[in-house]
């Protein structure tokens, strides 16, 4: 693609100001640097642009669709559908390079570059998808939403299934083909590491500072922004105490028991984070049992829902690479799974709440997270198991139901990860273990990785005018705090 002079800048943003439109939910407006920095990408016969946000800002970088309209010879014409990542010059320069890597193992599934531009610290990487057409394509994130929508109202009729048929046959294709090309794609050396320091849990522990310099797990910055974004105090405990605080009152971080409705869970503050005995102790030890041997592979890092793109005839791609990078494969179905139960579902009314809240012992087991207990039956099991008596047989709302079918298909996934891992032997204990022991790794590396991401959604700003959701995510992290204890015997 030709490139135009940045000296042409000024020029640029002046001839397109006019024409280059922007379609968002949030009301998105682009600054005049980056506008002229988008404007460098596009060839000179485009006379104006469509520029359709994805996601929902959980990442500071922009992504959008761009619709030409192409004029040539005289005629006009839209062109074909591509798309734009703005952000930081030094992370989207980063991005190009790990892009081409990925075009590498993926082909024609991940974008191609077109294109890179810059300006005052400011890049924008021009990228196109195989054959999307004249059809704009949706992410997973949207198809989800077209399942469980509150106005569509689809869940439980033809077009529903409809939706959730595409979208359980994409969760297939993307762990069946798509990120197995990733994980497959393996160091070849050990490397050794603290799983608990890695993802932030000893940040009150032996005065650590909570995360490495170099991380060798790709979605280690997570809970990071937990302490470090108001109303965190900068430390673990309190700042998970003041959101404890904020869903329940003042005097909720002392509670030995946390009620959601009609279940309780022992508060995970204190059984886990507070400094005091016999928390301290727990916490000592849990980290003294993740100490591993990690055979690191290539994972996507942040594989939410709107980097997962489906096009009109149900082709599928993995898009926006800024996080990816050598770590562990649990981190990807564990990260999406976590984006349907606390960010992609409201839970519009108590009923709704009160059956989120029935699904968490199948989720967390009690006993402990294993492979055995992602098995769809099992989890069925447990579920109906768990059930308060007077609604054993009261089918589950349709959008929980929904969402619960979603999630058994992720967790088939993440069943065979964990059985792929300590088979594999990707990971292991430093002083080495039998196979029921690396079993056991793999059960607490995702029980960890679960726990860090419903602190994450509980205290994320985007839930914070969803209560209902947002106690959901405690009520898992409480939930995941018991089986982590189970699995390690504290």
């Amino acid at each position: 693609m030709e490139q135009r002079c940045p000296c042409r800048i000024s020029e640029l943003f002046h001839e397109l100001d006019a024409q280059f439109t922007i379609e968002s939910e949030d009301e998105t407006v682009l600054t005049p640097v980056q506008r002229a920095v988008v404007s460098l990408l596009l060839p000179e016969n485009v006379v104006s642009a469509k520029l359709i946000k994805l996601g929902k800002g959980w990442s500071a970088a922009l992504k959008f669709l761009v619709i030409p309209s192409v004029l040539q010879h005289g005629t006009m014409a839209t062109g074909a559908v591509t798309f734009v990542k703005l952000g930081d010059e030094d992370e989207v320069e980063e991005e190009a390079e790990i892009t081409r890597h990925m075009m590498q193992l993926l082909g024609n599934f991940c974008p191609q570059i077109l294109g890179y531009s810059e300006h005052q610290k400011v890049a924008a990487l021009h990228l196109s998808l195989a054959d999307l057409g004249d059809a704009r394509p949706k992410g997973f994130a949207d198809l989800y939403a077209d399942l469980v929508s509150l106005e569509k109202g689809t869940c439980g009729t033809l077009t529903g299934g409809k939706v959730q048929a595409r979208l359980l046959s994409c969760i297939d294709f993307v762990f069946n083909t798509l990120i197995i090309r990733l994980h497959n794609s393996k160091s070849e050396q050990l490397v050794h590491l603290n799983v608990m320091d890695e993802l932030g849990f000893s940040k009150d522990v032996n005065g650590l500072e909570g995360l490495d310099d170099n991380l060798m797990l790709a979605s280690g910055w997570v809970l990071e922004k937990l302490w470090r974004k108001q109303p965190g105090d900068g430390t673990l405990a309190g700042s998970v105490s003041i959101h404890i605080a904020q869903i329940f009152g003042e005097d909720a971080p002392s509670r030995p028991e946390l009620t959601f409705l009609h279940r309780s869970y022992p508060n995970m503050f204190l059984t886990l984070l507070q400094d005091k005995e016999p928390a301290r102790t727990k916490l000592n030890k849990m980290r003294a049992m993740s100490e591993f041997s990690l055979e690191q592979c290539y994972v996507h890092g942040d594989l939410h829902g709107d980097n997962i793109m489906v096009d009109s005839v149900d082709n599928r791609f993995l898009i926006d690479f800024g996080k990816t990078g050598l770590g562990h494969s649990l981190e990807d179905v564990t990260w999406l799974e976590s984006f349907v139960l606390l960010s992609y579902t409201d839970l519009a009314n108590d009923e709704e709440y009160a059956d989120a809240l029935d699904l968490i012992d199948a989720l967390a087991p009690p006993r402990g997270l294993s492979s055995k207990s992602c098995d769809l039956q099992s989890m069925e099991f447990v579920f109906s198991e768990g059930r308060p008596s007077k609604k054993k047989d009261v089918p589950l709302q349709p959008r929980i139901h929904a969402m619960w079918n979603i999630v058994k298909q992720l967790r088939l996934y993440m069943g065979k990860t964990m059985v792929a891992c300590s088979k594999g032997g990707m990971s292991s204990t430093v002083t080495g273990a039998s196979d029921e022991g690396e079993a056991k790794n793999e059960a607490m590396l995702a029980s960890l990785l679960l726990l860090r991401n419903c602190l994450f959604f509980m205290s994320a700003r985007e839930n914070k005018d969803a209560p209902r959701r947002r106690q959901f995510s405690l009520a898992l992290a409480c939930a995941y705090t018991r089986s982590l204890l189970a699995t390690c015997k504290c």
